[in-house]
C-alpha cells in the first residue's frame, strides 16, 4: 500500500530507512516521511544517505539538503554546479559525504556541514573500501583515492594498460588487497602498496578465479 493516493511505483525513486526508524520516500513529485501527511519538499530528490544523526538528501537539481534529526529540522544546503549530463553519485564514510555530478566532485567534512569542490571532473564507479578510503576513476582512468583524513593520492594508469570503457570495478578479496576488474577486456589488476601502483598478477588465471570467488 502507498502512503500517499497521487504516488504511484513508477514515481518512486528510492526508498530510505534512517537510524531512528523513520521511512523516507523519495518520488518525483516530492519528498516524503512515511507517517507524516504533509510532504517535506515538493522538490525531486534521487539519492539519500543515511548518518547517525540524520539524512543527507540531493535532488535533480543538485540541491543539498540535510535533516537533522536530533533537532528535528530539514533545511536546504548549498545547491552544487550541475551539467547537462546528469549524474549524482552520493557517498559517505565515518566521515567524509562525497558528491559527484558530472561538473565536479565535492567533498563535505561532515563536522563542518559545507561541500567544496575538490575536482572539476566527474569520477566513474565511486567505491568506499573497508578502511574508509574512497576510490574513483577520472576521465582520463587515472585511479585516485581520497583517504578518510581527506588527503588525495592519483595513482597513473598502467601504461600497458588498454581501456576501452569507463565499465572498471573495485573489489577487496579475503585477505584486503584491493582488485581492479575490467569485464569488458577480462583483465585484473591489483594495488601494490610497496610500489604505490596498480599491476597485473604474475599468476593471472589463479588470480581471477580467487576474485570472482570472493
Amino acid at each position: 500500500e502507498l502512503p500517499y493516493g497521487q504516488e504511484s511505483f513508477l514515481d518512486i525513486s528510492k526508498i530510505v530507512l534512517d537510524k531512528h526508524g523513520n521511512e523516507w520516500i523519495l518520488s518525483h513529485k516530492g519528498l516524503y516521511r512515511y507517517g507524516h501527511a504533509d510532504k517535506t519538499s515538493s522538490l525531486h530528490f534521487v539519492m539519500a544517505e543515511v548518518f547517525d544523526h540524520g539524512v543527507w538528501f540531493v535532488n535533480s537539481l543538485t540541491q543539498t539538503a540535510f535533516c537533522d534529526e536530533n533537532k528535528a529540522t530539514f533545511n536546504y544546503r548549498e545547491r552544487l554546479d550541475s551539467g547537462s549530463r546528469f549524474r549524482i553519485s552520493l557517498r559517505q564514510n565515518d566521515s567524509i559525504l562525497l558528491v559527484c555530478t558530472s561538473k565536479g566532485v565535492y567533498q563535505n567534512n561532515t563536522k563542518e556541514g559545507s561541500f567544496k569542490k575538490i575536482f572539476d571532473e566527474d569520477w566513474q564507479y565511486i567505491y568506499v573500501d573497508t578502511q574508509g578510503n574512497y576510490w574513483g576513476v577520472r576521465e582520463n582512468y587515472d585511479i585516485v583515492r581520497l583517504s578518510a583524513d581527506g588527503t588525495i593520492k592519483k595513482f597513473p594508469r598502467p601504461s600497458d594498460h588498454q581501456y576501452t570503457s569507463y565499465r572498471i570495478h573495485f573489489k577487496e578479496d579475503n585477505t584486503g588487497l584491493l582488485w581492479l576488474v575490467f569485464p569488458d577486456t577480462n583483465d585484473l589488476l591489483y594495488l601494490d602498496a610497496h610500489a604505490g601502483r596498480f599491476v597485473r598478477p604474475a599468476d593471472f588465471p589463479r588470480s581471477m578465479q580467487q576474485v570472482r570467488n570472493t
